[in-house]
């Protein structure tokens, strides 16, 4: 999650009533949004804390910080995540990591209630991130709402994100890629994100809620 895009997904949730608790699929560790990503936690989870919303994570493995830990589609697993009575979905940056994204979309479905909220961010112009694949799924926002079809947007937007041009973490990467460091795979998506160097990252962010 890029910092601007954590910014927009608090801001949103900001002006959102009676979304308590808030299930956070994919969650990761808790260092993962306290010390790697450090926004994760300023922009989204510390305001929602704040408003005394209860926030359930989750994610495909174990960690310090991950509340539900295992596979979505296991009945044990899916029982756990339906027990939460969650009002609101965080799903970001997961439907590009998917073969089937119909099936998740309606996985997330049947986790929200009726007029519950979910909000959605895929990347839209941005570098191969292998997780464990890519699919190199990059939709506009209505392509995201369209996972959703009944839903409602509330809210739309592409999020822009840059990094700071660093010319001696470029000549790493070359070095790294030159070697193939870490293989094949994290070569390629290495010398990817090369291409994104004088343009900006861009997210599809929707934030939508279910029927009545």
């Amino acid at each position: 999650m890029r910092p601007e895009e954590a910014q927009w997904i608090g801001a949103t949730l900001a002006a959102l009533q009676d979304i308590s608790p808030v299930l956070e699929l994919g969650s990761s560790t808790l260092e993962f949004r306290t010390v790697g990503k450090p926004h994760i936690d300023r922009f989204v989870h510390a305001p929602l804390r704040e408003r005394g919303v209860r926030i359930v994570t989750a994610d495909l493995k174990e960690g310090d910080g991950i509340e539900i830990s295992g596979n979505f589609y296991e009945p044990r697993i899916e029982a756990r995540l339906r027990a939460v009575g969650a009002k609101a979905i965080l799903c970001c940056n997961i439907f590009e990591h998917l073969e089937d994204r119909a099936a998740f979309a309606a996985k997330c479905d049947d986790l929200l209630p009726a007029e519950g909220f979910i909000v959605v961010t895929v990347p839209y112009s941005y570098p191969l991130h292998y997780d464990p694949i890519d699919t190199y799924f990059r939709p506009t926002p209505a392509g995201v709402a369209a996972l959703f079809p009944r839903y409602r947007v509330v809210h739309q937007a592409v999020i822009e994100s840059s990094d700071r041009f660093d010319p001696i973490e470029v000549v790493r990467t070359i070095v790294k890629s030159a070697i193939l460091r870490g293989g094949l795979q994290k070569t390629k998506a290495r010398l990817h994100r090369l291409l994104w160097l004088f343009r900006p990252y861009k997210i599809s962010a929707v934030v939508l809620q279910k029927p009545a």
